[in-house]
């Protein structure tokens, strides 16, 4: 056995992005994050307790997905590059086998290790899984770890050693641990966990009930709603295979993303081009649309139907521009939104138009300045955004890089 330095060495090095990370336990192959994260975050970290997820199915299915994925749009959304092993020697150390001292109770403890006796492993892996994320003109290099541990004990020992905390926390593929008052809120609790975003999933007839007993947003620590995403694609077009993920169709799950305290938001942001084209993005917290958004009758507003309607103006839905069906992914990727936009203006009926956001959200790093410059002459886009963290995103994609952040 190597030396307890040596194994930390290992850690280090395979987990020195841990800060930009998303730390996923029970994530499957849910690839959906790396299509609305990859602008903050670079790498997935995601233990998963699955006797079906050995690496050459984790492969098998990533490779499946991707093809689907860039089939239906007809382009390259998501590349999949193939993968690395890494040495398990750093497994061996105890702070990965046991939760911190102190977490659990008597019950609790026999609760936690009642739940992992059916998994038993007879080979340790850790598999790091490239892909490159196609944004605009250029390419963003993300990556998904994937080893079989469990995802409390994993959490604590990569806080412990590499002193970091991953930036989002995600608990999308519930686990028997991830409840209101379980497990893992204790262990959240106890580490001070410093991300600055819960995602967290619901089954709809959860979220429901949760709804109407009025905590939805009141999970401590984190207790402000900052986004949800009515469909979340994680099949992404692959027939989910019994152990290959918590798997739960589109319409019928949640996710919601919470923080800790309210962002700030600075309203009202104008990218503008050279030859008079400006786009505007208004944050209306779920306001008045148009009244905020300045739309007269004789504008243009492009939104989903599942939105509030604009009366007595002109008005168009996403819905009708979809030219594919599929209960598996968005309609429209957010480029093809704007050459949408762009095909309007260019017939030259209306020179302002305002919509609602729609696609992936990490593509607005690099789409929407570009998209100023193609526009024609004297046009104004409007975009209107309805939750806090979408807007951040959206009109500062440093924000959560930044590390004077205070959350």
């Amino acid at each position: 056995m190597k030396s307890e330095h040596h194994q930390t060495e290992i850690l280090n090095q395979i987990f020195k992005n841990f800060s930009n990370s998303i730390f996923y336990p029970a994530g499957g192959t849910d690839l959906q994050v790396l299509l609305r994260f990859s602008s903050i975050v670079n790498t997935v970290v995601s233990p998963t307790l699955s006797h079906y997820l050995n690496v050459e199915n984790y492969d098998n299915i990533f490779r499946r997905k991707c093809s689907h994925l860039n089939t239906f749009y007809n382009s390259p959304e998501l590349e999949y590059l193939g993968y690395e092993i890494h040495s398990t020697e750093f497994l061996d150390l105890q702070r990965f086998n046991v939760l911190p001292e102190g977490l659990l109770n008597d019950n609790e403890l026999q609760e936690y290790n009642n739940e992992l006796d059916v998994f038993q492993f007879e080979e340790r892996y850790i598999a790091k899984f490239n892909f490159k994320r196609k944004v605009g003109d250029k390419y963003i290099e993300v990556s998904w770890i994937a080893m079989n541990t469990e995802g409390l004990a994993t959490l604590a020992g990569l806080i412990h050693v590499t002193k970091m905390h991953p930036k989002i926390l995600c608990t999308i593929q519930q686990g028997d641990f991830e409840y209101s008052d379980g497990l893992f809120i204790q262990l959240v609790n106890q580490l001070n966990l410093t991300s600055i975003i819960w995602l967290r999933g619901f089954w709809l007839r959860t979220w429901s009930h949760l709804w109407r007993k009025g905590t939805a947003s009141s999970f401590p620590p984190y207790s402000v709603l900052v986004q949800d995403y009515c469909n979340w694609y994680s099949p992404m077009g692959e027939t989910a295979s019994y152990g290959e993920e918590n798997y739960s169709p589109p319409f019928m799950s949640k996710v919601c993303a919470f923080a800790r305290d309210e962002f700030p938001v600075q309203d009202n942001v104008v990218l503008q081009g050279s030859d008079k084209q400006s786009i505007k993005l208004v944050y209306t917290g779920g306001g008045n649309l148009h009244n905020k958004m300045h739309i007269n009758k004789n504008d243009l507003f492009i939104t989903s139907k599942r939105t509030q309607r604009i009366k007595g103006r002109k008005r168009r839905y996403w819905e009708d521009y979809f030219t594919r069906k599929s209960s598996s992914y968005p309609g429209l990727t957010l480029k093809e939104a704007l050459s949408i936009v762009q095909g309007i203006f260019l017939e030259g009926e209306v020179t302002k138009i305002g919509i609602t956001p729609i696609g992936f959200e990490d593509e607005a790093n690099c789409i929407l300045d570009e998209f100023v410059k193609s526009m024609p002459s004297g046009c104004e886009l409007v975009i209107q955004f309805i939750r806090p963290f979408d807007f951040i995103k959206y009109t500062n994609p440093y924000f959560l890089l930044s590390k004077s952040a205070n959350y």
